[in-house]
């Protein structure tokens, strides 16, 4: 996937990638490296140099990703 910046204005406050990877349960420095390396699964703004991200944006690909405990990935 190719590196997702954003050009509109986001909702709300914006997260930084300590806080995005809380969000979703992975390391910051996995997060910066997303960003880098230009693989990032949702959309980030670029803010002098620094990567932020809009909450909402975590929210939708947590929802498009997350598989609730007892099912399986295999037919959804």
């Amino acid at each position: 996937m190719k590196e997702q910046e954003k050009s509109h204005k986001p909702k709300g406050k914006l997260l930084t990638p300590p806080k995005a990877a809380e969000k979703i349960g992975v390391s910051d420095e996995t997060i910066r490296q997303w960003v880098k390396e230009g693989v990032c699964p949702f959309p980030h703004y670029l803010i002098g140099g620094w990567a932020r991200f809009d909450p909402s944006d975590i929210d939708e690909y947590l929802d498009r990703v997350y598989i609730p405990a007892g099912k399986s990935a295999v037919g959804i």
